[in-house]
């Protein structure tokens, strides 16, 4: 018999005929949905990047994503259906759901605080710090060696929205001072005490 015959004869769909018949039936899937447009592995490290950034202050806006994606595209003569190598909004918003990235309002951060998330300056700041903490004889003596902290927050954050990773705290965006601003002065010292 035909499964064409069997789906009429039985009143059951053929895909489910030929399914039983290939052997396909109860199988579970491994595809989650339609493949990616850029190579997934791509798609990771763009949304990496993405988050990387944004920690350290260089945020993104959308635009900015799908112009960086098209010149990427274009530089590695990509094979995508992209109108003329540069992907649209549809294309962002796919790209951010299955990355788990949303849309933030970004908060005001100085200049000179964002220039400090520089990895060089900050490894040598901590072995400045441990020879001074040598040369002074405080290595058992916590409570005499402080941090002091001075922030500012302004009250007209920037009102780009840019993306971030979904449940993660909100981007931060260099910014220049605003006409009203909040002075918070911390100091800590290393044995615990504010």
């Amino acid at each position: 018999m035909s499964a064409y015959r069997a789906a009429k004869d039985f009143n059951i769909r053929l895909n489910t005929v030929i399914d039983h018949v290939k052997g396909r039936r109860g199988r579970k899937s491994t595809s989650h949905g339609r493949p990616t447009t850029l190579p997934l592995d791509m798609e990771k490290k763009i949304a990496a990047s993405l988050i990387t950034r944004k920690q350290h202050g260089f945020r993104l806006s959308r635009k900015d994503i799908l112009s960086l994606v098209g010149q990427y595209v274009v530089s590695n003569n990509l094979n995508t259906p992209f109108t003329d190598s540069k992907p649209q909004s549809d294309w962002l918003i796919s790209f951010m759901r299955h990355h788990n990235l949303t849309v933030k309002n970004p908060q005001s951060v100085e200049s000179a605080r964002r220039n400090c998330n520089n990895p060089f300056i900050i490894f040598h700041f901590f072995k400045e710090l441990e020879k001074t903490i040598s040369q002074l004889g405080l290595e058992e003596r916590p409570h005499l060696i402080f941090k002091l902290d001075e922030t500012s927050f302004a009250r007209d954050p920037a009102k780009t929205n840019v993306e971030g990773g979904r449940g993660l705290p909100y981007t931060r965006t260099t910014s220049a001072s605003g006409r009203d601003n909040v002075s918070v002065l911390l100091t800590v010292a290393a044995s615990g005490e504010k």
